[in-house]
């Protein structure tokens, strides 16, 4: 019989280290519980290579707008570090595909010109176009401002939400290609909103909702921002404001089970020790496939699909690092481009990038290339991957035409190949506690049924008490946004299940106030 040597006790114990899962432990420590944040074998957001820390993937922070990222910023007193390390992207955007080439700025004057340029025939469709994502965008914000939790989980909650939705018309959701009504088929622009829907949310484009493309679209090219270090900057504060709150990390330890007890999550057991540490709250930010292999009755979350169905992955996201002499690198080229190279075939990984372009130093840039692979050609044919940072260079090629004659250092995190460097002296040294491999690329998934107007797809609550979902299938459509959202829903009801110390607060905010 295995002993089981018993730990200690926390508040709330959080899986995970991805954007809403560390925002959610942030929260709570802010607001006087006692967390715990195991690693749960989630990767940084880079990765190390000889000196350098590598992206995993491109980033932009699209919500600095949105009320959930205020909402959050505020609460955890972010706001002048994040001005300290984020900047606005001029442009926003860039956009390349066969014939034309233009960039998406902030500025509308210059947005007019650029499209006056590109697209004459079509150019009040696409003022028409972003001015309307704008305008709902900015309407729908009373959504996320007064609804706190979403999905919305008491009666309040959902009669409220109904009020709002008759109120701003969004009873009966709409696809987002209804915004693009008058836009040919295979018109470059209709092109060019899919390719950015692709990258900026976590499940298919073509079950965007009208609400989630004008959201998308509006915090993409009116509020992104650029961050120092990218997404592992955005890590790294958060890590910071846990820490200052007295939250625990263990980075490199995981659960390998929930424990549940009478129907309800009451701790976890940490993988190789078997120490149980028991808690009141686990919040999962990790997917719900992997969640539900942490549980000994797999029953409950059985339940929950039958009613919403399985969360099925669609693509997987790859990414290569290409470091390359400044000198190769186009006058033009902006920080951030899509690049979608066969209009008849995007979905293949080398017809559409994502292309992150960051200057090193005064001699050295590092382009960092996304695509995304089709699932199936992944789990189903071996050695799928053996060839593709050659297929993506190439296609990078098409972009920054001299990539090959000043290319210095190549490498992805993703295919399991050792990094490449022109010159043999070169720093590739790995660290051997970072993941590398086909199981590092996240993945895209399809949901079969949405809720909460087709904002979410995942429940926050889960049908075991004292679990809690927190990761990016509660609102994929909606990218970091989403994340956010889902952060705060998890910490708000977190703190609803703990009613002592909610009626302590309440009462020492009363003294206060009088």
């Amino acid at each position: 019989m295995r002993s089981t040597q018993i730990g200690s006790f926390y508040d709330v114990v959080v899986l995970g280290t991805e954007l809403a899962p560390l925002t959610c432990a942030a929260l709570l420590g802010k607001r006087g519980f006692r967390v715990l944040v195991l690693g749960q074998q989630s990767d940084r957001p880079d990765y190390a290579l000889g000196k350098l820390r590598l992206p995993r993937h491109p980033f932009a922070f699209s919500a600095a707008h949105a009320p959930a990222a205020r909402r959050v910023l505020s609460e955890l007193g972010l706001g002048q570090s994040f001005r300290r390390v984020a900047d606005v992207r001029q442009p926003a955007l860039q956009v390349a595909l066969p014939g034309h080439r233009f960039d998406l700025p902030l500025d509308d004057a210059r947005l007019e010109r650029e499209i006056e340029r590109e697209f004459p025939e079509v150019k009040r469709p696409i003022l028409d176009f972003n001015r309307r994502c704008e305008e709902h965008a900015r309407a729908t914000d009373a959504l996320f401002e007064q609804l706190r939790c979403f999905p919305p989980e008491s009666l309040f909650e959902r009669r409220d939400l109904s009020r709002l939705a008759a109120r701003l018309d969004l009873e009966r959701p709409r696809a987002g290609e209804a915004l693009l009504s008058e836009f040919p088929e295979a018109h470059p622009f209709r092109s060019t909103v899919r390719a950015l829907l692709a990258f900026s949310a976590s499940c298919e484009p073509e079950a965007i909702t009208e609400l989630q493309l004008s959201r998308l679209w509006s915090g993409r090219i009116r509020d992104a921002l650029r961050i120092d270090g990218g997404l592992a900057g955005l890590h790294d504060l958060l890590l910071d404001r846990i820490r200052s709150h007295s939250g625990e990390l263990r980075m490199r330890e995981r659960a390998s089970h929930v424990v549940v007890r009478r129907g309800a999550a009451c701790g976890v057991r940490l993988f190789g020790s078997d120490e149980e540490i028991g808690c009141q709250t686990v919040v999962s930010g990790i997917e719900v496939a992997a969640l539900q292999r942490l549980l000994s009755d797999r029953d409950p979350l059985e339940r929950l699909f039958e009613r919403l169905g399985e969360p099925q992955p669609r693509f997987y996201r790859y990414a290569l690092n290409a470091i390359v002499r400044r000198a190769g690198i186009p006058e033009g080229l902006s920080g951030d481009a899509l690049f979608i190279r066969n209009l008849d075939a995007p979905r293949k990984c080398e017809s559409l990038l994502h292309v992150e372009h960051t200057a090193l130093d005064a001699e050295r840039s590092l382009l960092c290339v996304e695509g995304l692979l089709p699932a199936r050609a992944v789990e189903e044919r071996d050695g799928s991957l053996d060839e593709l940072r050659e297929r993506m260079l190439g296609a990078l090629g098409d972009l920054v035409p001299f990539v090959g004659e000043h290319l210095l250092v190549l490498d992805s995190p993703h295919d399991g190949r050792k990094p490449w460097a022109r010159a043999s002296d070169c720093d590739l040294s790995t660290d051997p506690y970072e993941r590398r491999g086909p199981e590092t690329m996240r993945a895209v998934h399809a949901f079969p049924v949405t809720t909460a107007l087709s904002v979410c797809a995942m429940p926050v609550k889960t049908p075991l008490r004292g679990l809690l979902l927190c990761n990016r299938q509660v609102a994929p459509g909606l990218g970091v946004e989403g994340e956010l959202i889902t952060a705060s829903s998890a910490a708000q009801l977190a703190e609803r299940s703990d009613r002592g110390r909610e009626w302590m607060r309440r009462r020492l905010w009363t003294k206060v106030e009088l």
